[in-house]
């Protein structure tokens, strides 16, 4: 079907002026805690296109 889409990806806020660059991605978010913490990265969590909601 496709490659599955990560739970949460990790973005360098440091990276890419205007836009922040994505660096890692994954479905543990304590281990992307561990690696990514402080304020130079964000982690945000994703939505299927299933889940999102109607804007």
């Amino acid at each position: 079907m496709g490659k599955k889409t990560p739970k949460y990806i990790v973005f360098n806020k440091n990276m890419g002026g205007r836009f922040h660059k994505p660096v890692s991605g994954g479905d543990d978010l304590e281990l992307l805690r561990t690696y990514y913490s402080g304020d130079a990265y964000e982690i945000v969590r994703t939505a299927d296109l299933v889940e999102r909601e109607e804007w």
